[in-house]
């Protein structure tokens, strides 16, 4: 075990960034797919999460951090967008509907009431 003062410790095989969990903050990294045929607004969805959980991290998903979740927004049900490579602690969302978008925040923000009730 690594000792208090690391900002890092190792939970079921992933390393998590215990500052952040203890917060409450979740980091989560975003993929878009090349949007060749989109069937509805995948930014616009995207943003709409967001703008819920202000307070977490977001950025641009990449292959070399480990993230809480990622979301892997899809236009179409095609869900052609590269992703195997981006690591992830808790789940990663692959999004081809307005639909998954809101069963994708509800599964954060429930993540988010368990977190709570460790605290």
């Amino acid at each position: 075990m690594k000792d208090k003062n690391t900002k890092e410790e190792n939970i079921k095989g992933k390393n998590l960034n215990i500052s952040n969990f203890k917060k409450n903050i979740f980091e989560i990294g975003i993929k878009y797919c090349g949007g060749c045929n989109p069937r509805y607004n995948r930014v616009e969805e995207v943003e709409k999460i967001k703008n819920k959980l202000e307070n977490h991290i977001f950025e641009y998903a990449k292959e070399d951090k480990t993230y809480d979740f990622i979301l892997v927004a899809c236009g179409c049900l095609a869900a052609c967008a590269t992703h195997n490579n981006l690591k992830f602690n808790i789940k990663k969302f692959i999004l081809s509907s307005s639909q998954d978008f809101v069963d994708a925040y509800d599964m954060i923000f429930c993540s988010l009431k368990g977190l709570d009730s460790l605290s």
